[in-house]
This record gives structure tokens, sequence and C-alpha cells, in this order.
């Protein structure tokens, strides 16, 4: 088959999945190559499951921070565990 036999109207990029990986794949290439045709192909009803994803402030850089900021919901400057004989409060941001 030679080259120019093959359809190339699809999309520039096709994400298989609409988890957060994907999802967030797809909000950053929208924001950084808007010129892209990217499309998400889920098998279930809606994307993203039904999960609530959280990470602490220090998992990401500053200009990655930037750019998920938006999405985030709750803040917390710190947070505590504890266990029966043990107790701990930390001061790492968690999102």
């Amino acid at each position: 088959m030679q080259a120019d036999a093959f359809d190339t109207s699809g999309p520039d990029l096709l994400l298989i999945g609409g988890g957060l990986a994907n999802g967030l794949l797809a909000l950053r290439l929208s924001q950084v190559r808007p010129d892209l045709d990217v499309r998400i192909v889920e098998a279930a009803d809606t994307l993203g499951g039904v999960h609530t994803w959280s990470f602490f402030e220090s998992d990401l850089t500053a200009s990655q921070q930037a750019w998920i900021d938006p999405l985030v919901a709750h803040r917390w400057s710190g947070y505590a565990v504890r266990f029966p004989q043990f107790g701990r409060s930390l001061s790492t941001g968690y999102r």
C-alpha cells in the first residue's frame, strides 16, 4: 500500500480511555497546542470514573500547579495521621 493511500482525516491524537491521565493530557494539550485535534474514546457513559483524586503540594512543580490549580476543589495546608499509639501532624500541603 502506498503512503498516500492512507486516510489522514482523523484527529491528530486519539486517547483511549477517559480516566485521570488522559483527561489531564487532553486539558494540557488544549492549553499548549490548541491547534491539535485531540479526542478521547471512553467505553463508560461518563469521563473520569467515580474516583476522588488528590495529591501533595510537593508532587508538582510550580508551573504544573499553575495549570492544574483551577481543577482543585479543596486545599489543606497540612494534615494529621493518627494510630492507636502514635499521632503526627504534617505541614505538607494536600490537595
